[in-house]
């Protein structure tokens, strides 16, 4: 009997168009370029094709020939290399940035490495501490390079404030790929009732209103084309939007519904995107509020902590100030005093030479570096433990009696 390799998969095969063939990011592309978008030309690598190459082995024949075949369609251009799960871009998990993707490929041999990044990228401890005990089927789509005007990424819903009339747009001059990383500083722009304003911000110009409003209106009909709000990169080049990829939001904020009194407070939508119950923030909020004068103390802020209430399950925040109170009487004194006062006043003094050590001393990087490295596999070890393993339930009697329990509590529902 002959065994038949899987063959690679071009974009516009109705193939391309099946996320358990060749991952939810290029059947996605698939589906848009079916329905009329300007999508790039595209040859997937299916899972089934390179599941049988193992971590520090060679690549095996056919996935070598997969690759000549794919770099060859685009003789003499410059390839982008991308990762394709199966696991990503879903409703309710989008792994957004934890996924590799290589630009620039040139040849078969770079191509290899290329695929071989993609294929280690599934196995990133911040994919696995994301995607729980689940597996992973790791597709890679080959694309030829864009050289665009600017390029960047689109939120057909604002993911600040929930509102579902906004696009956002994230924009930079050339590929966008800093703009996705983090690296970039790009301009912002948000287009709301066919109205297209750029935010304030020293970034560099990137597109005019006329192109916001087009790269806006793409969003907005990939949102209309699966069914809600998207996050989308995109790039304009020769005079048009192209998609890059379209993977639906999966966490909106809930707008804030409560008007509190007193001064300075704001729903912290960016930290707090779903509702609380009552339950979890008795739990979460006095952790995280206990954290945030050893907080200030260490990174020199030029705060106390910060205060929390929870209305309704929605989470409403302000700075508690270092000295004074959140509640000011009268107006706000002058600049020139507030800087004198900085200086001065012991508090204060010990807070701005904490910040100078702690920028000298790269302790922000550190900190990053170590959640990374450190708390976010001992985070998921503990957190897996509890899910798995109960709370202290070690002894014979004791799984016994959970055992019983939770078949008493089945028969009772």
């Amino acid at each position: 009997m002959t065994i038949l390799t899987p063959a690679p998969v071009v974009l516009d095969d109705p193939a391309a168009m099946d996320a358990a063939t060749v991952g939810s990011k290029a059947a996605h592309l698939a589906q848009l370029r079916a329905a009329g978008f300007t999508v790039p030309d595209g040859i997937v690598l299916p899972s089934a094709l390179l599941a049988g190459w193992r971590a520090g082995a060679p690549a095996p024949h056919e996935i070598k020939q997969a690759v000549a075949e794919a770099v060859a369609a685009f003789p003499g251009q410059a390839l982008a290399v991308r990762s394709s799960a199966d696991a990503e871009d879903a409703a309710g998990a989008s792994f957004a940035g934890s996924y590799a993707t290589v630009l620039g490929v040139t040849g078969v041999e770079q191509a290899l490495a290329a695929v071989r990044t993609c294929l280690d990228s599934a196995d990133a401890p911040r994919v696995s501490s994301y995607r729980g005990s689940g597996g992973i089927h790791m597709s890679v789509l080959v694309q030829p390079m864009l050289d665009p005007d600017a390029a960047g990424v689109a939120f057909t819903a604002d993911p600040v404030s929930g509102a579902p009339d906004v696009v956002r747009i994230s924009a930079i001059r050339g590929l966008g790929d800093r703009v996705v990383d983090g690296t970039a500083n790009p301009e912002e722009w948000q287009v709301s009732a066919g109205a297209a304003d750029r935010l304030p911000g020293d970034a560099d110009p990137a597109l005019t209103p006329d192109q916001a409003l087009q790269v806006a209106e793409v969003a907005q009909r990939a949102a209309e084309h699966f069914g809600g709000p998207q996050d989308i990169e995109w790039a304009w080049c020769g005079g048009e939007v192209h998609v890059l990829q379209s993977r639906p939001i999966t966490t909106l904020p809930v707008p804030p519904t409560a008007t509190l009194d007193g001064l300075g407070w704001e729903k912290d939508a960016a930290h707090y995107a779903e509702l609380f119950t009552p339950f979890g923030w008795s739990l979460f909020g006095p952790t995280v509020a206990a954290a945030g004068l050893p907080m200030a103390d260490n990174f020199g802020l030029m705060i106390d902590g910060i205060d929390q209430v929870s209305i309704g399950g929605e989470i409403y925040v302000r700075p508690i100030p270092p000295f004074g109170s959140p509640e000011p009487q009268g107006p706000t004194p002058p600049a020139a005093l507030v800087g004198l006062v900085a200086r001065v006043h012991p508090k204060l003094r010990r807070r701005m030479r904490a910040a100078r050590q702690a920028l000298e001393s790269g302790l922000p990087d550190r900190t990053l570096a170590t959640w990374d490295e450190q708390w976010c596999g001992e985070f998921e070890q503990r957190t897996t433990a509890l899910k798995f393993h109960g709370f202290g339930l070690e002894s014979e009697y004791d799984l016994l009696l959970a055992e019983n329990l939770n078949e008493f509590i089945a028969g009772v529902g």
